[in-house]
Parts: C-alpha cells; structure tokens; sequence
C-alpha cells in the first residue's frame, strides 16, 4: 500500500482540527456549487445537474482524498446536507439522504479496496461513478412514492446513470488530480 492508503485502521483516526476544517471547506464547496449553478443559463430546463454532479464529485472526493481518514466522505455529505437545508434556495430536504448515501457508498468502496483517491485515477473515477447507482435508485423510488411519477426506467437508467455516472466519473479523475498536486 501507499503512503496515501485509506487506512482504516490507523491509530488515531479521529478526525483532527484541520480534518474538521477541511470538511466544512469542501462541503460548503459542494453546497455552494448546487446553489451557484442554477443561475447558469442552460437552455434547456433541469440540465443544471451537468455543471453540480461533476463538481460535487470533485468536492467530496478531494476532500477524502485530502483528509484520508474512514468515513471522511459520509461526514462531507452529512455536512453538505445540514447546510444546504440551512441555505434560502439550497438543496431540499431530499438532498440530505442523497448526500449521505454518497458518502456511504464512497467510505465503503475505498473500505473495501484499501486504497485512498490519491492513490489511482481509476479508483477515483469508480469512487466518482459508484454512488450515481445508488442515488439513483433513490431518485427513483422518491419520484414513485413521495411524487407519485413513474418515469419509464430505461429513460431513467439511459439519462441518469450513463450521463451522470460519466461526469461523476470524470470529476472523480480531476480529484485524483487535485489531491496529486495538493498532497499533504
């Protein structure tokens, strides 16, 4: 393993000042990201999602990459979530659990192959992709039970999975890049 391993076990892993600091910044990041886009002009209504998902996977995946401690990532979106609801015009109140479940789902994957977003550009782009899965499905059974809308699931898979995994997935490989050049 390398020096940026995402070693669960180390002693000490509580999480410093400057973890703490680190991920309030990035998740105020991610939160501030969401919000700034939607006065982009993007033609096309709801399309916002293709400057926020990128950019958040950037926010999260650095700040793990950065603080390198288990569950870094939960604690982002946990963080992210509680402002966003704080905000006038942030995030809504289904964005919480979204964001918590990103955080999981990233902790648990770089649990399971030992290694940190500095490590490779490949784990940081699975890290990017893997949590569109499962917010995805999220989305969808939110749309089906507190909405009552039942979208078509291939549209749904083809436009979600595909257009946002691929720029999770690539904002996951520029965080591989920031935390390269950031170090410690």
């Amino acid at each position: 393993m390398s020096k940026n391993s995402y070693n669960v076990y180390r002693r000490g892993g509580r999480f410093t000042t400057k973890d703490l600091a680190r991920i309030v910044v990035f998740s105020v990041l991610m939160v501030v990201s969401k919000v700034t886009t939607q006065f982009v002009p993007i033609p096309v209504a709801g399309l916002h999602g293709i400057l926020y998902v990128p950019l958040s996977a950037v926010f999260m995946l650095t700040g793990v990459g950065l603080v390198r401690k288990a569950w870094t990532a939960t604690t982002i979106g946990f963080v992210a979530g509680v402002v966003g609801l704080a905000l006038p015009g942030g995030p809504g109140v289904l964005d919480l659990p979204m964001l918590v479940i990103t955080g999981i789902v990233v902790d648990l994957f770089l649990m399971a192959v030992r290694r940190n977003i500095g490590d490779s550009a490949a784990i940081a782009a699975i890290a990017g992709f893997l949590p569109v899965i499962f917010t995805t499905w999220f989305m969808l059974w939110g749309l089906r039970v507190v909405f009552g809308v039942r979208m078509p699931l291939m549209t749904f898979l083809l436009i979600f999975i595909v257009l946002h995994g691929a720029l999770s997935a690539l904002g996951g490989v520029i965080a591989y890049g920031l935390v390269r050049r950031l170090g410690r």
